[in-house]
């Protein structure tokens, strides 16, 4: 799904549906908001019943999305994101799409957005019981904005075994106050367990976890946190940091090539 005016893929509503082995890249809406492209995804998954449950993305990619790369805004049931790469989502369409050097700002921007129900006045879509997305062995590299965003959840979500870098933060887990206080707090209920965090982009904005209260949160085994037991990330504890291997071309029956972009070495 590509050179598309519209989100790459698109649900509002059903259950149990699987989206396996797809890709999504250069899609790019300049018309409905002139150049700057916020209405076009990578995937998008926004059922509007709580029973359209057992929803999941499995072994897909998006990149240059002028919007996000995976997008669950005003999505009322879970979803889960299973060994997904999101990258370079924010920016305007390359003319060859495996361009790694230009980038032409666009849409927000986020590697994957789990969730959130907006911060407009009025009353919220959020259900009696915020569904907690599950978001795990995924990839989130070079994106405009952040890696890996709660964008204003009114509840928590699990991310496990997740690796981020290059993002403007890597991970943002900022949470909206309650349904009836349109306020941004610190992310409370989400469980963070074996993520690993490299650089990030912008070291005044940014960082490796942002917006996060510690204590309503299960936060464990991750490299940034907790603090006590954080490690200095490098490059050579990757098997590889060239983003080209990011693009290498699915086999015959469409299986993403084996990973080795941001793979963490065995440590023995």
């Amino acid at each position: 799904m590509h050179d598309g005016m519209a989100i790459g893929y698109y649900q509002t509503a059903g259950s149990d549906n699987l989206v396996l082995n797809c890709d999504a890249y250069n899609n790019y809406d300049d018309f409905s908001e002139g150049t700057y492209g916020g209405n076009v995804d990578g995937f998008g998954i926004h059922v509007q019943n709580t029973t359209d449950t057992g929803n999941a993305i499995r072994y897909c990619r998006a990149w240059r999305n002028s919007d996000d790369g995976f997008d669950l805004i005003n999505n009322l049931a879970p979803v889960e994101f299973d060994h997904c790469w999101a990258f370079y989502n924010g920016y305007r369409p390359a003319i060859d799409p495996r361009d790694t050097t230009t980038f032409l700002s666009a849409g927000d921007g986020n590697g994957f957005k789990a969730g959130g129900y907006g911060m407009k006045p009025g009353p919220t879509k959020c259900p009696a019981v915020c569904p907690q997305n599950y978001i795990h062995h995924c990839v989130a590299y070079h994106n405009k904005s952040h890696g890996l965003y709660s964008n204003h959840h009114l509840g928590g979500c699990r991310w496990e075994y997740n690796v981020s870098w290059q993002n403007r933060s890597n991970y943002n887990m900022v949470n909206r106050k309650s349904r009836e206080e349109r306020v941004d707090v610190p992310g409370y209920g989400h469980i963070l367990k074996h993520n690993v965090s490299f650089t990030f982009t912008d070291s005044l904005s940014g960082g490796h976890l942002i917006n996060y209260d510690a204590d309503q949160c299960i936060i464990e085994d991750n490299t940034f946190a907790p603090a006590e037991t954080a490690v200095e990330v490098s490059a050579a504890m990757f098997v590889s940091t060239d983003p080209v291997t990011l693009f290498t071309p699915r086999d015959a029956d469409g299986n993403l090539p084996e990973m080795v972009f941001l793979r963490v070495r065995s440590q023995k």
